[in-house]
């Protein structure tokens, strides 16, 4: 067994964490990115789920619009869900990038 010394162990050198205002910046597009896009995705479910509920009340009972407006306003979920889990990472996002990151 050899001794292992502390000097030749492979260090990071500082230049490679970049700077902290670069990070910010990044954390500050991301955030922008994560807005535009989940409001997007958003709006897309919330029209889809609306369109589905006036096509639900329109039709009568057993009727194939009522079926069709059901499935529609049940898959709308799916971008509706997208859209906020993409907003509350843009809202994480842009507060980490306002503040100093704790690690």
């Amino acid at each position: 067994m050899t001794k292992t010394n502390i000097d030749t162990r492979a260090r990071i050198p500082s230049q490679t964490r970049g700077d902290p205002r670069e990070a910010d910046r990044r954390l500050r597009r991301n955030a922008e990115r994560y807005t535009t896009s989940g409001r997007r995705l958003l709006l897309v479910g919330v029209a889809a789920a609306a369109i589905g509920g006036a096509m639900a009340l329109i039709g009568s009972a057993g009727s194939w619009l009522v079926a069709a407006g059901v499935m529609i306003a049940w898959v709308a979920a799916v971008p509706t869900c997208a859209g906020i889990a993409l907003l509350l990472s843009a809202v994480v996002s842009a507060w980490a990038g306002r503040r100093r990151p704790f690690a």
